[in-house]
């Protein structure tokens, strides 16, 4: 399942980052990182890596990385949505 995922998440990095090249667009940028961490993660996990960083999971810290950007992209996209007709 893992090896689905990564394999998911790198093929909506790749679409993303050809649309940020193309648009150049800040929210495709953001939207771009938290493929990027997806991808990192679920690569650490099929290649079965369990890094540690200053006493802390290296999977874990790409989880939740990945969590807070895309919180920040969800709230960039509402916020944009409710300012659009003003």
């Amino acid at each position: 399942m893992e090896l689905f995922f990564l394999l998911l998440f790198s093929v909506h990095l790749l679409a993303y980052a050809l649309l940020y090249v193309k648009n150049r667009q800040s929210k495709d940028l953001l939207v771009c990182a938290v493929f990027v961490a997806l991808s990192a993660f679920y690569g650490l996990r099929v290649a079965a890596f369990d890094l540690q960083v200053m006493g802390l999971s290296l999977q874990s810290m790409l989880r939740v990385t990945a969590w807070l950007l895309a919180a920040a992209s969800l709230s960039w996209m509402g916020f944009r949505y409710l300012n659009r007709n003003r």
